[in-house]
């Protein structure tokens, strides 16, 4: 009796933990992003309205512009992917953390551990900068691994490197597409950029570049970069996109009603689960979905099967949905961890403040050598 009260006394304080610790994360991120006050700073942020009409998803994708030695040398693998026998994991970082920061005590020791050749790509300034510039490194690095092994590519992240880093590389480069197997995601921002009130409210005047591309501004609306990258075609046939999320995601948006952020438009090789649709007790949320037991084994059953949909029937929920965390995680590991990602994101979204969203790429329209626009 009294071990089954310390165990219930433990859980309990875990749920505690966790929720303070969203909590503070979201303080943090609020506190952190200075706002504009004045009308001047309030013009800057008006957008331009964009060009009538994007580049089609056919059209071949420009050259890189990023040097190719700081192309290289962002990528860093296992050493299983030297001589993979599967398709290599590419992990993508989230916004303001680099992947050891959002994976080394996760999902990387998960990969390791059954064997799957992985490689961690690190794009400049922890993912903040703009991601026009930031996918220019997942094309590199999705061409380098697939003529380093001859096979496909599997395309993993959280966040940002769920949706707006590889999709917009998938978008603008076409060249990429039969290269990659699948994208698996936990947490994207799919539709329109994260629609919380408290983050658009920070990010109405200023922000660092990558915010003012994944917010729907309360001042402009839908970012002229999430406009473009779900402009025409938003899927690719041959690639499995399996959408793993949360109905409680606080930071994307609330997945709610009928203007969800995370899933993708519906498609034969479009897989949409939230975690609570097949564990309704599930409160995972944006900040503690890298470490849940059911978004795991979703993941894990996707990375599986490269270039296939996971079977969810496969997934046994009696034994998942009473696992609160994922095996390699533990309540300890998720305080330390989490509490680490908090810091960084004090220390970071100051950094690179910008008033207005980065202006989009020539490409983007297919306006590269021309005139501009009188």
């Amino acid at each position: 009796m009294h071990r089954a009260l310390a165990d219930a006394a433990s859980r309990s304080s875990g749920r505690v933990q966790r929720r303070l610790l969203v909590a503070t994360a979201l303080l943090a991120l609020l506190s952190a992003i200075p706002l504009g006050t004045g009308a001047e700073a309030a013009a800057d942020a008006t957008p331009t309205p964009p060009a009538a009409s994007y580049a089609t998803p056919d059209t071949p994708g420009p050259p890189l512009d990023v040097p190719a030695s700081q192309l290289d040398a962002a990528l860093s693998c296992s050493a299983t992917a030297a001589s993979p026998t599967r398709d290599i994991i590419l992990v993508l970082p989230p916004t303001l953390f680099d992947p050891g920061e959002a994976y080394s005590w996760n999902y990387l020791p998960a990969f390791a551990a059954r064997g799957w050749p992985s490689c961690e790509l690190t794009v400049p300034d922890h993912s903040d900068g703009d991601i026009q510039v930031a996918a220019e490194y997942v094309v590199n690095a999705v061409r380098f691994l697939h003529a380093l092994s001859g096979r496909q590519v599997e395309l993993f992240g959280w966040s940002q490197g769920a949706s707006t880093l590889p999709r917009w590389a998938l978008r603008w480069w076409p060249d990429i597409r039969p290269m990659v197997a699948s994208l698996v995601g936990l947490a994207p921002d799919n539709e329109h950029g994260t629609t919380d009130p408290l983050i658009e409210s920070a990010c109405a005047y200023e922000c660092f570049p990558a915010a003012w591309q994944e917010t729907h501004r309360l001042i402009g609306g839908e970012s002229h970069f999430m406009a473009a990258m779900n402009s025409d075609q938003q899927t690719f046939p041959g690639i499995a996109y399996t959408d793993i999320w949360s109905e409680l995601d606080e930071v994307a948006g609330w997945n709610v009603g009928s203007d969800k952020v995370s899933p993708l438009p519906p498609a034969p090789n479009v897989l949409n689960v939230s975690t609570q649709s097949l564990c309704p007790l599930q409160g995972d949320e944006h900040l503690t979905i890298p470490a849940v037991g059911v978004a795991y084994a979703v993941a894990m059953a996707a990375l599986a099967t490269p270039g296939q949909l996971p079977d969810l029937a496969a997934i046994d929920r009696v034994t998942v949905c009473p696992q609160l965390l994922m095996p390699y995680v533990t309540p300890l590991s998720l305080v330390v961890h989490e509490a680490q990602l908090v810091a960084l994101v004090s220390e970071r979204a100051t950094v690179g403040i910008a008033t207005s969203e980065p202006p989009l790429h020539c490409y983007v329209t297919a306006s590269c050598g021309l005139p501009p626009r009188s």
